[in-house]
């Protein structure tokens, strides 16, 4: 089936079916009488829906129920074009009633595509604030939307005939993150776990980074992600054990460990004696975000 680049806003939306999930979720549109969010005794409807505790308590009420949702927010850089699989089949079960990622977080001017497996009966994208939606459901094997995303927020979306059973997803735009080094930035923008602040352990002879640390949900990751040493510092990796086996390969440096080590326990550790900016990453687990840089400075005089 032939479909838009980029689909038109319905003028009227399903109503029954997203009042149907709003009274699961607890709000509809409007944070504004989420349970245990304080309301200003002088606010409107409008104004308290737009505390951000109010938004936080809803959107966390929304995932809650979301089918194949486990806590973790995938992160796509400026030059991404995240694709969502619509009637994805979490955790290995027979039903296809979820979206794959659940919740994606894209820069602004990122566009997002949405693909059918063509499972599970009728799907279809709307959402919640009106501001895009894939029409009619349809089960079509390779249907195709896009929405380009220009403004800064919060988005969450539903199949409507799936939504009260759990088929929802979010898209996050949000600014990349952003410090004092942007060649950091740049290479840690879909780090899950990165948002521009790097620890400064320059007064250390030796610093500890666990690969594999299950900071986030799947253990596919440094931590921390980003470190400031100084001169002459030694770097230990230890492994957890968790995620599988990880290796350590530096861009731009001749500097790695080979072997994709699975098992708990220090496998590698390499000083460095030159200033600079060091990226790495594991190789098998690189496209999932886990990356981490090392910027090597002369301590502060101050």
């Amino acid at each position: 089936m032939d479909t838009p680049p980029e689909w038109s806003r319905r003028t009227v939306l399903s109503t029954a079916a997203l009042a149907s999930l709003g009274s699961v979720t607890g709000c509809l549109g409007s944070a504004a009488d989420v349970p245990g969010v304080a309301r200003p005794a002088d606010a409107t409807d409008e104004e308290a829906a737009e505390t951000p505790a109010a938004d936080a308590r809803c959107l966390t009420d929304f995932l809650a129920g979301a089918n194949g949702y486990d806590g973790h927010t995938k992160r796509y850089g400026p030059e991404a074009e995240p694709t969502v699989i619509v009637g994805a089949s979490p955790d290995g079960r027979d039903t296809h009633d979820a979206f794959d990622p659940v919740v994606v977080r894209v820069v602004p001017g990122t566009t997002v595509s949405w693909r059918w497996t063509g499972y599970g009966g009728p799907h279809s994208v709307v959402a919640r604030d009106g501001s895009f939606d894939s029409g009619a459901p349809v089960e079509t094997n390779g249907t195709h939307v896009t929405h380009t995303f220009a403004e800064l927020g919060t988005y969450r979306y539903v199949s409507e005939a799936d939504g009260d059973r759990g088929m929802r997803g979010v898209v996050e735009v949000a600014e990349p993150p952003t410090g004092e080094y942007p060649a950091v930035d740049e290479w840690l923008a879909t780090v899950e776990g990165y948002d521009g602040t790097i620890p400064d352990r320059r007064e250390q002879p030796a610093v500890t980074v666990t690969v594999g640390s299950a900071a986030g949900p799947d253990a596919f990751d440094f931590a921390p992600p980003a470190v400031k040493i100084s001169p002459g510092t030694t770097v230990t990796w230890v492994w957890s054990g968790d995620g599988g086996p990880h290796n350590v390969a530096f861009e731009d440096h001749d500097v790695r460990f080979d072997s994709f080590e699975p098992e708990p326990g220090v496998h590698f550790e390499h000083t460095f004696d030159e200033t600079g900016v060091y990226r790495y990453a594991c190789e098998p687990h690189e496209s999932l975000g886990q990356r981490g840089a090392l910027v090597v400075e002369e301590p502060s005089q101050d």
